[in-house]
């Protein structure tokens, strides 16, 4: 059987999805069971499913970055561990640093700021897949042009 750069690219995208996912929902559980435990009022529970499914297109589209960065530039792929990190720091703390909002547009967190509190729209969340997508057409046509070696 044959291992097409389609295949090998698939492998590592749904991977990234797939354990990004799983550790975002163990997380995410984690969380709110400690919560539950300390509060004496639970938490709703509509709110804490807005606020894990409003979550999945901000990941999508960092696993996405990080595939454009796979197929063209292999070597940077550990930047995209700094600029989520940094977007999520500017995100987590733009009210202690006083940060206008379109300082955190060029981050899929400044899109999705207000989740838990607001859902999610249905054209932000598929604006953001569609980005999602899109990114990852293009990381896969870099990978299919570059050397794996």
């Amino acid at each position: 059987m044959r291992l097409t750069r389609l295949k090998l690219y698939a492998t590592y995208v749904s991977g990234a999805m797939i354990v990004a996912l799983c550790l975002w929902g163990l997380a995410f559980m984690v969380v709110w069971f400690t919560a539950n435990m300390v509060l004496t009022v639970p938490m709703d529970v509509t709110m804490m499913q807005q606020a894990l499914v409003g979550y999945v297109p901000n990941i999508a589209v960092f696993i996405a970055i990080a595939a454009v960065l796979l197929g063209w530039a292999p070597r940077w792929f550990g930047l995209i561990y700094g600029y989520a990190g940094v977007m999520f720091l500017m995100a987590y703390m733009k009210n202690l640093m006083d940060l206008p909002m379109w300082a955190l547009k060029p981050s899929p967190y400044g899109w999705t700021y207000n989740v838990p509190v607001v859902s999610l729209s249905v054209v932000r969340g598929s604006w953001l897949y569609g980005l999602a997508v899109v990114l990852l057409i293009v990381g896969y046509i870099g990978f299919k042009k570059r050397d794996l070696v």
